[in-house]
């Protein structure tokens, strides 16, 4: 599951031309088990930011709890990411720049699970944006 906190978030599909797919349904276990990286805010894991582990080309991330401040747009741009958070209500990817949007996807089979896009607190632009 995916919880995303914005309230203006449709404007910014009308020029969408791929159709955006959102699937409920078990977790997907070989990420929790056996991630390729994971990203930890108090620097038990591999990187510090999830921006880091997908400059790193990783694609199989595991996202620890914690508030996530992110100043610029994360873009994934890796087909067959899967980004999955330890928990929805305590991984929170939060964008800190009002004028910018959270997340940028260039890939196909992309997963996003388990954690909390949130662009409501800072009045963001797009959680999602145009791919």
């Amino acid at each position: 599951m995916l919880r995303v906190r914005h309230t203006k978030i449709n404007r910014y599909f009308d020029h969408v031309k791929n159709v955006w797919r959102f699937a409920f349904g078990p977790i997907n276990p070989s990420i929790a088990s056996s991630p390729s990286a994971v990203v930890a805010a108090d620097g038990s894991g591999d990187y510090l930011s999830l921006i880091e582990a997908l400059a790193s080309n990783e694609t199989n991330i595991l996202v620890k709890n914690g508030i996530y401040n992110v100043s610029s747009t994360i873009l994934i741009q890796n087909h067959t990411t899967k980004i999955q958070g330890e928990s929805i209500e305590q991984t929170i990817l939060r964008q800190a720049d009002p004028s910018k949007g959270l997340i940028k996807i260039n890939a196909d089979d992309v997963s996003i699970t388990r954690l909390t896009l949130d662009t409501l607190t800072h009045s963001a632009q797009a959680a999602l944006i145009e791919f």
